[in-house]
């Protein structure tokens, strides 16, 4: 199985049928100025590690600010055996079709793998 494109339309679709992770991979600060809801935000020097404790059987799907670097890096984590999709011209592409956002800073709930990953290290 290869790489899969959706449209931001079909986000909720995945998440739901699916339980599909939604992953921003753009740095924390364009995370906070807005982000697609119950997305973890995952900047691209951690995605290595946070993908080390994703089960390869879960979907995932990534999304950056144009859809370039989500391909890339999905194309990359499907070659290792993972289900990856992709969101077709990134947050951009979201909000044109003018779906809801989140803004400011992260929800207790919403936190990423990240601050859990970062107390292993320590």
């Amino acid at each position: 199985m290869g790489l899969c494109l959706i449209s931001s339309k079909e986000i909720s679709e995945y998440r739901r049928r699916w339980n599909a992770m939604l992953i921003d991979l753009r740095n924390p600060k364009a995370y906070r100025q807005w982000h697609i809801p119950e997305a973890q935000n995952v900047p691209l020097e951690e995605l290595e590690l946070f993908m080390e404790q994703v089960p390869k059987s879960r979907l995932v799907i990534f999304y950056c600010q144009y859809g370039n670097t989500s391909i890339q890096e999905g194309c990359r984590y499907v070659k290792r055996g993972y289900r990856i999709c992709s969101v077709a011209g990134g947050i951009d592409a979201y909000r044109a079709c003018e779906l809801q956002l989140y803004k400011g800073k992260v929800l207790h709930e919403e936190k990423s793998y990240i601050d859990s990953i970062n107390k292993k290290r320590l």
